[in-house]
């Protein structure tokens, strides 16, 4: 009927406009820069690398993230890119 339709264009609508929000231009700027150069490498479809310094004074670390979605260095978790130890999480971005 003509109810439903109407009802059911509203809850489209509604998460139009949710959806509109998450991919608004520069929804990555506050991030650490490991989840920003993750997000690039998906979108461009090509490896980033960020190196930064930890805070032990090791010297600089590279991070390496694949298209796929991977990461590689120390302290990171394969799959998600975030540090997957304590140790890791003193090194801090």
């Amino acid at each position: 009927t003509l109810l439903e339709l109407l009802v059911s264009l509203a809850v489209l609508g509604m998460l139009t406009g949710a959806v509109a929000f998450a991919f608004r231009p520069g929804a990555f700027a506050s991030l650490d820069p490991g989840t920003v150069a993750r997000a690039e490498a998906i979108r461009t479809g090509s490896a980033q690398e960020v190196v930064v310094g930890d805070s032990i004074g090791r010297g600089p670390l590279r991070r390496r993230f694949l298209p796929d979605g991977r990461a590689l260095g120390p302290g990171l978790d394969a799959l998600t890119g975030v540090p997957s130890s304590t140790s890791a999480r003193a090194e801090s971005w």
